[in-house]
């Protein structure tokens, strides 16, 4: 069973090493890192009480960043199941809470990430938005 726990400010600086290692992976604008890697530490410093921990039978798993943009959307941001965790079906289970718990959510997806993109397709996400590097992706439950 997968939980959901309030993470610390001691957290934000592991969500700010997973992302930046992220961003390495997928970011294929390799001139603008420079310019990209504060900006996203700055976005994390200021949501760090909208971080959580993921548990999974009490084992730290990952983590995810959930922002409340307005009264119907949560934006799905920071989403990461560790290395050793993953293929496991834990960010099933993630997802799956939160399509039950909101009926509108959103989230980037590197447009070069096909795992994550299956995986939110999955469960009903429908690309909204592009652009050369990342797809904007929504759920919302009365359309399923």
């Amino acid at each position: 069973m997968i939980i959901l726990s309030k993470g610390t400010t001691d957290d934000y600086l592991e969500v700010f090493r997973l992302t930046k290692e992220h961003i390495l992976k997928y970011e294929i604008r390799v001139n603008l890192l420079d310019k990209i890697i504060p900006q996203v530490e700055e976005r994390i410093k200021n949501h760090i009480e909208d971080i959580y921990r993921i548990y999974h039978d009490e084992q730290h798993v990952g983590y995810i960043t959930l922002i409340k943009m307005n009264d119907d959307v949560v934006q799905i941001d920071d989403f990461y199941i560790f290395n050793e965790f993953q293929r496991k079906g834990y960010g099933s289970e993630v997802i799956n809470t939160l399509t039950k718990r909101y009926s509108h959510l959103q989230l980037y997806v590197f447009r070069n990430n096909p795992i994550a993109i299956k995986l939110y397709k999955k469960f009903n996400f429908e690309i909204i938005d592009q652009d050369v590097i990342m797809y904007k992706m929504k759920y919302a439950s009365h359309l399923h």
